[in-house]
């Protein structure tokens, strides 16, 4: 069996402000790095070949910091990153409501009449490129553990793709919060199993500062 572990970068500054990142990129906060530690405790004891990472700083960051002390090659990719959102990035969802409420209500309600802006990559894109780029490591790791860092919509993309559902169904639960660990194993046929999908029982809000969560 090869087993795929892929999970989300941690909170970031940008995300606290409800800003659209897509290929643009803020820093972890303080939380975020915390969440990304969790995880870390949750698999240390995996052997991973190899950690692949968005080359987005927020989600090096993250593998980074997962990866810990350990002798683990990271390897970042271009094609791991967010969605391209052309003139939506680094707006607020508020901002992008007031240009255009009904696309912005299409994006995250109804992703198959979801226009592309400009600038910006459709939904399909995204998932092809995921499931192309994610199906490419888990050849080249058979027998192997390998974990890969990346982006909601990167995350979306590939488990639709892989489970064969339409764009309508891409943003169905389960809901990926940062760090959330997804597993799925594949046999020599890349047949696949999905053993657990956008898991965080990892996440312990057991500080004081995070008690709101």
């Amino acid at each position: 069996m090869t087993k795929l572990y892929i999970t989300r970068h941690g909170e970031t500054e940008w995300n606290k402000l409800g800003k659209m990142q897509g290929w643009n990129d803020s820093p972890l906060t303080e939380l975020g790095k915390v969440q990304a530690q969790w995880l870390r405790d949750r698999v240390k004891d995996i052997n991973f070949s190899k950690i692949y990472t968005s080359s987005s700083d927020r989600a090096y960051k993250t593998a980074e910091i997962i990866k810990g002390d350990r002798n683990i090659e990271i390897v970042p990719s271009l094609d791991l990153r967010e969605i391209r959102l052309g003139v939506w990035q680094g707006l607020t969802q508020e901002e992008i409501s007031e240009l255009n409420k009904e696309n912005h209500y299409n994006y995250w309600n109804k992703p198959e009449k979801y226009i592309t802006v400009e600038g910006a990559e459709g939904f399909e894109e995204v998932r092809d490129r995921a499931y192309r780029t994610i199906m490419k490591m888990v050849r080249e790791n058979k027998g192997k553990e390998i974990l890969v860092v990346t982006h909601t919509t990167v995350l979306k993309g590939f488990m639709c793709a892989l489970q064969k559902k339409e764009i309508k169904d891409l943003w169905e639960p389960p809901f990926i919060k940062q760090t959330s660990l997804t597993v799925v194993e594949f046999d020599e046929d890349e047949n696949y199993k999905i053993i657990t999908n956008a898991d965080a029982s990892h996440h312990q809000y057991i500080f004081k500062e995070y008690n709101q969560f």
